[in-house]
């Protein structure tokens, strides 16, 4: 199961469609809309300190994670964070780690000093056992985040 870099958003779609039936985002007042999200993967495909990687089966695509390379606000480290991250639940696993192994490779590459991952309670039942996956590849669990609708 191949890492790639992505270029054309486009063959995200059947891939958004799931994300989309699974998470729970509109329950925090977070609005989902196809077509920008589409653009919005473009953009991360595009940018030289953004990439989409891809996990396939074949030419399916069956997980995806977006990265970020940007400096820290406080000092001198540079930060690979991860903006999007999921998998079809039949790749859960082995795409999961494959995935999140090439988001910290290409943060490597890009001379990052730290890699930040996230899970957000839209996973629903996932939440906890993405955050377990986290921790078992040797990340600490650093901060809690909130959401206010305005």
């Amino acid at each position: 199961m191949p890492i790639e870099s992505l270029t054309d958003s486009r063959e995200l779609s059947e891939l958004f469609d799931d994300w989309l039936s699974e998470q729970s985002v509109e329950d925090y007042g977070i609005r989902t809309d196809k077509e920008i999200g589409m653009r919005n993967f473009q953009l991360f495909c595009d940018n030289d300190n953004t990439d989409v990687l891809v996990s396939r089966n074949g030419r399916d695509i069956t997980g995806m994670l977006v990265m970020v390379c940007a400096p820290s606000v406080i000092g001198p480290d540079i930060m690979g964070s991860e903006q999007f991250f999921y998998v079809r639940p039949k790749w859960r696993g082995l795409a999961g780690i494959r995935l999140i192994k090439a988001g910290e490779q290409w943060a490597r590459d890009r001379e990052c000093t730290h890699l930040i991952m996230s899970s957000s309670k839209p996973a629903g039942e996932l939440f906890g056992k993405v955050c377990m996956l986290y921790e078992k590849l040797g990340m600490i669990h650093i901060e809690a985040g909130y959401i206010k609708q305005l």
